[in-house]
């Protein structure tokens, strides 16, 4: 570093909190000074993007294990199967286990986003990983010996694995996403969702169609988890001050461009505050009404298109997947818009957060209110249209997916935790209204119902979310923090 170029130095304290342009900064027992009122990044590919890459091949992987199911068991109960030596069954329950990883879910996401916050996240998704892969291997095993029953066991139990996933991404994008990136960065890890998805129908659909059938699917999915875990085990990080190769430039970059945060001190979760916060229940309705739309779409699209817009196993995998491609491009668009209007001040965070929303929200309900009221022969129509909507609620990972950290970086897992668990019910809920209403799978004026349904829910959540909604930090993130020296 040239002698011009801003200058650090390490000075040691004892859990001292410091500030450098009024932002406070905690280091393992260290303070970072800042010597010139030079602000650099550090080097120009910066080890926080490391972390955000790794952190998003955690959500890739993770998705592929999570929606292989929508196309599987399409090829699991196949009363015609183009391959006779590949097991089928004859199950009426296909919604229930389709439904089988929400009831797991939810239950332990509350705890998952304390523990995380507590403890870091590293190792926390390290096991969930391995777990996830364990248990995606034993459903052609627990389907053979088990039936529908097993298999819906083991969704359960996968979804109480994967339940510590998004809380945990929150906590480290907190420590690891200065205020003018965290839109990007947040686009850059959840946009995993929407490349899992695809990745998972389009080679799901493609080795169901092999001579080894859907089986297979589950078992290269689950080597694939076991490698991302070890690698991540080697290279991720909870935080920029336990990085050990991170440059001293970046590091006082990230931390100086984070609202209030702490590193060392264990704080305590101000739960009474978070439930009478208008800001955070707003939050939870956004929540409850993404998750029942976005769930409902993604578990049922193969169902829909198999059975009412009559494509075969091979296309519909690739086809269903395709709105999905469209919404991880549109991510990474709706992502660097968002911190441009937020960086030149056009908009501020919260107007920000709210216009995004209502794009996630609006568009998928349109979609779905034209996809009932189209006509079967209507293929190339309805593909469109679900390209669009399912491409705008992209929108939404700009805005109430990453509000959580806007909310409060210091407690963002557990209130993520708090709302996305408890919300996950209405996703569950839409399976099981499947179940019940979709008796016959070629009645389109039964599908036609459940479509009106998640509409009428977007819109409501988007309405409830502009009024009460808020991208500022709350005053509860720095509670029990109060009597830390700051120098």
């Amino acid at each position: 570093m040239n002698a011009t170029d801003t200058k650090y130095t390490l000075v040691p304290q004892d859990n001292v909190r410091v500030s450098a342009n009024n932002k406070k900064i905690d280091e393992n027992s260290l303070v970072l000074e800042q010597k010139s009122s030079k602000n650099k990044k550090g080097s120009k590919i910066g080890k926080r993007y490391i972390q955000i890459i790794w952190l998003s091949t955690i959500l890739i992987t993770m998705y592929l294990m999570r929606i292989n199911i929508s196309v599987t068991i399409v090829a699991m109960t196949d009363p015609n199967p183009s391959n006779k030596d590949v097991p089928v069954y004859k199950w009426p329950d296909k919604s229930l286990i389709l439904s089988g990883f929400l009831w797991g879910y939810f239950v332990p996401q509350p705890f998952a986003g304390w523990a995380s916050t507590r403890f870091g996240g590293k190792w926390f998704l390290v096991g969930a990983l391995v777990a996830s892969s364990i248990l995606n291997a034993l459903v052609p095993i627990c389907a053979a010996y088990f039936g529908s029953v097993g298999v819906l066991v083991v969704r359960i139990f996968l979804g109480i694995s994967q339940s510590l996933l998004y809380p945990t991404l929150n906590n480290m994008l907190g420590k690891w996403g200065p205020v003018q990136e965290r839109s990007r960065l947040g686009c850059l890890i959840f946009a995993g969702s929407s490349l899992g998805i695809v990745l998972s129908m389009v080679i799901s659909g493609y080795l169901c169609s092999t001579r080894y059938g859907w089986p297979i699917v589950f078992y290269i999915f689950s080597a694939i988890g076991i490698i991302v875990a070890l690698s991540y085990s080697y290279i991720g990080c909870n935080s920029p001050a336990q990085h050990s190769t991170i440059t001293v430039e970046e590091r006082y970059y990230i931390e100086s461009n984070l609202p209030k945060i702490s590193y060392t001190e264990k704080l305590d979760t101000p739960w009474k505050d978070i439930f009478t916060s208008p800001s955070f229940w707003a939050l939870f309705i956004a929540e409850c009404g993404n998750n029942f739309g976005h769930w409902t779409l993604l578990s049922q699209i193969p169902s829909y298109l198999n059975h009412v817009m009559k494509f075969d196993i091979k296309s519909y995998g690739e086809l269903s997947s395709l709105p999905y491609l469209l919404q991880w491009i549109m991510a990474y668009v709706y992502g660097f818009l968002a911190d441009w209007v937020i960086t030149k001040k056009v908009t501020s965070i919260t107007s920000t957060r709210k216009i995004m929303n209502a794009i996630a929200f609006l568009g998928p309900a349109l979609a779905l209110i034209l996809i009932g009221n189209s006509d079967s022969n209507l293929k190339i129509y309805v593909l469109v249209i679900l390209m669009v909507g399912v491409s705008c609620i992209s929108a939404g990972k700009s805005g109430h997916l990453i509000n959580y950290v806007d909310l409060s970086p210091n407690h963002a897992g557990t209130i993520m935790g708090i709302a996305n668990g408890s919300s996950i019910g209405f996703a569950s809920l839409g399976n099981v209204m499947v179940h019940f209403i979709v008796t016959n799978d070629q009645n389109s004026n039964q599908w036609r119902i459940i479509f009106y349904c998640a509409a009428v829910i977007y819109v409501f959540a988007t309405i409830v979310y502009c009024v009460f909604g808020s991208g500022e930090v709350q005053p509860w993130n720095e509670k029990k923090a109060k009597n830390r020296a700051v120098i």
